[in-house]
């Protein structure tokens, strides 16, 4: 038998049906209704996540299309990268030197 055929139908005050609700749902409502503790448990891990994955890597990412000297760092503050904006040049001198590409295995000299 079926957890709704065993709950009882009664009349409330105005005469409609209405379903008495077993202990069983009850427990099983709360335990739905509780989620909330799921997200308690998993702030922690977001948290480490975005300290020591997601910012870093945003960080690089903006830093790599500025003109950051390493002295420049120690006036810059948490979310901010000091430096000149200077796009694709750093990729491009990247690429456009010999030493990268002779230090590579793909390359064949």
């Amino acid at each position: 038998m079926s957890l709704l055929l065993m709950c009882l139908l009664v009349l409330n005050k105005e005469g409609d049906v209405m379903r008495k609700v077993s202990k069983i749902e009850t427990l099983i409502w709360k335990l739905k209704k509780n989620d909330w503790s799921a997200y308690i448990f998993i702030i922690p891990a977001m948290i480490i996540v975005v300290m020591f994955i997601l910012y870093p890597a945003i960080w690089s990412l903006v830093s790599s299309f500025k003109d950051v000297k390493p002295l420049m760092l120690r006036n810059g503050g948490l979310f901010e990268v000091p430096g000149k904006w200077i796009g694709f040049k750093n990729y491009l001198l990247t690429f456009k030197d010999y030493l990268f590409w002779f230090n590579h295995e793909f390359c064949e000299n």
